[in-house]
């Protein structure tokens, strides 16, 4: 799924087997089904999933994986779950940004 500041059309051009998804869209990973999407207002309520897969927010939604808040492993076998925590520094360096786009 391309991201915000992402170009599709480059993305097809140099990854040409790969599928691009929009957001909201559900994929199925080695029978896992997920939803992604950039912010969880984008996921569809009426479809069952695993996972849904987000970020862009600190919002925490059943099923969700969000991206902002930790790097999110899920081992398909057992649909298990490991949370890492980002490197510290992460978090100042994205307040660094947006303070910069301000």
């Amino acid at each position: 799924m391309p991201g915000n500041e992402d170009d599709p059309k480059i993305l097809r051009k140099f990854s040409r087997r790969a599928k691009i998804v929009k957001p909201g869209d559900i994929v199925d990973i080695e029978g896992i089904r997920v939803a992604l999407a950039h912010e969880p207002y984008e996921l569809k309520d009426n479809k069952p999933i695993d996972f849904a897969l987000y970020g862009h927010n600190f919002k925490v939604i059943e099923k969700g994986l969000n991206g902002v808040l930790n790097i999110n492993f899920i081992l398909p076998q057992s649909k298990r779950v490991i949370r890492v925590k980002y490197p510290d520094g992460t978090n100042f360096e994205r307040g660094y940004k947006v303070m910069r786009e301000l």
